[in-house]
């Protein structure tokens, strides 16, 4: 992985609700050369409905090998499920792994709040998005609020962990 180095930095955009910035990569194979400034580390999200998993083996191979390239990932996931765990090296995942709801209803509630505050407009769409996908049946409009107070979460603590890209792996809530 690579930057463009034609700017001194990155490109910074917001994503949604203006939540944390991203920085525009490269995979190795960069067309025009380009080279990550030496001692740039970006600091990276993993999020995943559930994780780790037996099954997630694959995932946790992904996060060590963006470890090894000196880029730190903090994991995060909506729930975790220790029980169905016996590996240790998915044990030890659990242990790194945040879940955000294990934050608690207040907590996620307040950052969504926090989150309005801060940017308005961007939660009156926000809103609106949530209730034209609870119209068009996707799930019921309370369903869609706790998404996107799930969203409020991953972005406060995006913003306090420094993070400068998400991977949101599979399709499912976590992403929406």
């Amino acid at each position: 992985m690579g930057f463009h180095t034609k700017r001194p930095y990155p490109p910074i955009r917001r994503g949604p609700l203006g939540a944390f910035p991203r920085l525009r990569l490269h995979d190795t194979a960069c067309r025009r050369g380009c080279q990550r400034p030496e001692g740039l580390k970006l600091r990276i999200g993993y999020l995943v409905n559930t994780y780790p998993r037996p099954s997630h083996s694959f995932i946790r191979r992904e996060i060590a090998a963006i470890e090894s390239l000196g880029h730190p990932v903090h994991r995060l996931a909506m729930r975790g499920d220790a029980g169905a765990l016996s590996d240790p090296a998915d044990l030890a995942e659990h242990q790194r792994t945040e879940r955000i709801l294990e934050a608690g209803a207040a907590r996620l509630l307040a950052d969504l709040v926090a989150r309005g505050a801060a940017r308005p407009g961007q939660a009156r769409a926000a809103l609106g998005l949530a209730r034209r996908r609870a119209r068009a049946g996707e799930s019921g409009l309370a369903l869609q609020l706790i998404y996107l107070a799930e969203g409020a979460r991953v972005a406060a603590r995006a913003r306090a962990l420094g993070l400068g890209h998400i991977h949101a792996h599979f399709g499912t809530n976590p992403a929406r």
